[in-house]
């Protein structure tokens, strides 16, 4: 029963480093959207300038419009790119979850293709950390529950254990 309870948590601990991932690989999302941007409409303007299509006036904002348009269009191709596609190593790293092997990796994308934002980098790294987080939590329920199948499988007297620390209630079995 105690093997049964501290594998429910170490699942639950693991649980929570997924969803860690996921908010972070969300948060990053949204930054490399916003590098994204930022540099469309940069090179948009030294563009401009180089060519000599400055200008003021309406011409010029309409130009800058444009720019703008250019920006947020390279954004949303940014944030709305297509998760990267995983090999069968990565997903086996990620203890067969495809969905936190997409997702490290599409951070890891995201922090190579804006090297100089620190935030990125931070993202990625904490990323990784939650992913060995959640390894490690996986392998101790694992483990735990494995060694409570054996105990019952090989003693009756850890069987007999267990049954006695549950409480009988009024005709409706335990009361855990």
């Amino acid at each position: 029963m105690i093997t049964d309870i501290a594998a429910f948590k170490m699942a639950r601990n693991g649980i929570k480093a997924a969803k860690a991932v996921k908010g972070l690989q969300k948060e990053g999302r949204g930054i490399a959207k916003d590098l994204a941007e930022q540099k469309a409409k940069r090179l948009a303007r030294m563009d401009r300038a180089a060519s000599g299509r400055g200008g003021s006036g309406r011409l010029g904002r309409l130009r800058r419009t444009a720019d703008n348009q250019q920006g947020r269009a390279a954004g949303a191709r940014t944030r709305d790119e297509a998760m990267p596609e995983v090999t069968q190593a990565e997903k086996y790293k990620a203890l067969g979850d495809k969905r936190m092997a997409e997702q490290v990796k599409d951070i890891g994308r995201m922090s190579g293709r804006y090297p100089d934002s620190q935030r990125l980098s931070d993202i990625a790294a904490e990323a990784a950390r939650q992913k060995g987080i959640a390894q490690s939590y996986w392998g101790t329920s694992t483990a735990l529950d494995l060694g409570g199948r054996a105990g019952e499988a090989w003693s009756s007297t850890y069987t007999n254990a267990k049954g006695d620390m549950t409480a009988p209630g009024a005709g409706i079995g335990s009361q855990w």
